[in-house]
């Protein structure tokens, strides 16, 4: 018994003509005869009296109407009850990734990992937002983000995924800096104003530079600042210099000299960055992101 016979059963039934019930369900009217004539071949059954312009239900045909509606109306039913499932399943096994870390040309290979992972896992919904590193790693730490670009440390509950390599180096107006100049020697600094951001003392970064010029210093010329735009501002307009990543210096114009720190080890300016991520991190997503990028770099 297929559905489309007690389609034309009940169109027929509550129509009680062949012709009606036909236009009804826009079919023909010998098809809607067809439909019927199989139904009660198929059942053994006569379920309308038919008469000469007069159509009507006989007995057997009341009692089996309502049967065909309950039969109708469960698919129908049950037709819903599985698309809700699949919705349902569909939108508790989607997964998010949520990626903290600073937006910058230097970083463009983090962006362009990201941007590979989202294409080939695209069940996965990236969003990402704008920090630095100590921000970064706060964030994986209260749960805002799932992972956090950063110096790689040894911060308590933080695994590490290593992203790339870079180092400090110093920022210089071009104006107030030999053409031939290759690197500098902070100890030829000493009486030129650095240029610092105003970080508190516990950020990862700021005691990373504070160990590199042995800070604090008596009598150091610096002028202090709240933004990296300001940093280079002043840059541009006095002989001043800065020190900072260079992945983030980079992104700025061409007046600025990024120098090698020459009186310090590699050691010293050595900047290990990766992906922090909770050690109590469970989520496939998660574990997918971490053995993509094992994989990959």
């Amino acid at each position: 018994m297929n559905f489309e016979k007690l389609w034309c059963f009940i169109a027929v039934a509550e129509n009680k003509n062949f012709t009606r019930a036909a236009k009804k369900l826009f079919m023909t009217q010998p098809a809607v005869s067809f439909q019927i004539q199989a139904l009660e071949k198929e059942l053994g059954l006569t379920l309308f009296n038919r008469e000469y312009h007069c159509i009507s239900l006989t007995s057997t045909g009341r009692k089996f109407l309502p049967i065909a509606k309950k039969i109708l109306a469960d698919y129908d039913q049950g037709t819903k009850n599985l698309k809700t499932n699949i919705a349902t399943k569909a939108s508790t096994q989607k997964q998010f990734l949520r990626f903290g870390y600073y937006f910058s040309p230097g970083f463009a290979p983090i962006t362009q990992s990201i941007t590979k992972f989202a294409e080939k896992f695209e069940t996965i919904q990236i969003t990402t937002s704008k920090s630095t590193g100590t921000e970064a790693l706060q964030a994986v730490k209260s749960g805002n983000v799932d992972f956090g670009l950063s110096l790689i440390n040894d911060t308590s509950d933080i695994n590490w995924i290593p992203a790339l390599e870079d180092r400090f180096i110093i920022i210089k107006n071009k104006r107030w800096t030999r053409s031939d100049q290759k690197e500098t020697k902070l100890s030829d600094l000493e009486n030129t104003s650095r240029i610092r951001l105003d970080l508190k003392a516990d950020d990862i970064f700021q005691k990373l530079e504070n160990n590199i010029l042995n800070y604090p210093k008596k009598n150091e010329k610096t002028i202090q600042v709240s933004s990296r735009e300001s940093m280079f501002a002043n840059l541009a307009q006095r002989n001043s210099f800065a020190i900072l990543p260079e992945l983030v210096a980079k992104q700025n114009d061409d007046n600025l000299a990024i120098l090698p720190i020459a009186d310090r080890s590699k050691r010293e300016t050595n900047i290990p960055i990766g992906w922090a991520f909770s050690t109590h991190a469970s989520k496939s997503a998660i574990l997918a992101f971490k053995k993509f990028i094992q994989t990959t770099v």
